[in-house]
């Protein structure tokens, strides 16, 4: 069961409409967030699992909207996140304990991300929409790392980036048809728990990030 669990949340939006010459529309979005998890597992008298997870979290995008001609539509702007997790772990009389009671789930470790997109909807004809859009991302994780036996025993980091996009286009066909296509390209870094998570698993094994 969890006990106590906590979270808090903060956003905001401010847009702003643009006179439709070339900006049509800014947007400016802010978030904060905490989220405190205690978990307690208790299958037997005591026996006793009793973890801490404290994750904060902070997020900025800036997007505009510009219409430099009257056949294309063009969506830009810039993400970034920041993440921040730290954690406890005891563990009573239960095999293998011993050797994770007192070893952190996850050492202290952040994640930050930068990303810039663009789109383009395109008026081809009065029947032909085209859409592309292309992505870039930056991500790295990084650790503080525990004393052993957690498998990070110092600091390190780890960064991804990658170009990701999509093409699709729509055809009015009639009035009650449209014809649609896309084709696309995603990509996602790994976040801190699948990072840098470790503990026991059922039986003898062990989950490592």
């Amino acid at each position: 069961y969890y006990k106590d669990e906590k979270q808090r949340m903060v956003n905001g939006k401010v847009t702003y409409q643009g006179d439709g010459e070339l900006l049509e529309q800014f947007e400016l979005q802010l978030g904060w967030q905490e989220h405190n998890r205690h978990r307690i597992r208790e299958p037997k008298a005591g026996k006793l699992v009793d973890i801490n997870v404290d994750k904060t979290s902070k997020t900025a995008r800036a997007q505009w909207v510009l219409t430099p001609n009257s056949t294309n539509r063009v969506t830009t702007g810039v993400d970034l996140f920041d993440e921040s997790l730290t954690s406890s772990r005891v563990i009573k009389n239960l095999p293998p304990a011993p050797k994770f009671s007192g070893v952190p789930v996850l050492a202290p470790s952040t994640r930050t991300g930068l990303g810039f997109f663009l789109q383009d909807e395109i008026d081809a004809t009065e029947k032909l929409k085209i859409t592309t859009g292309v992505r870039y991302d930056n991500i790295e994780s990084k650790t503080d790392g525990s004393p052993a036996p957690y498998f990070v025993t110092n600091k390190q980091s780890v960064s991804n980036d990658d170009v990701s996009g999509s093409l699709g286009m729509v055809y009015k066909s009639s009035e009650e048809f449209n014809i649609y296509a896309n084709v696309g390209r995603a990509f996602r870094s790994p976040t801190i728990i699948e990072r840098y998570f470790f503990g026991p698993h059922d039986g003898p094994g062990q989950d490592r990030g």
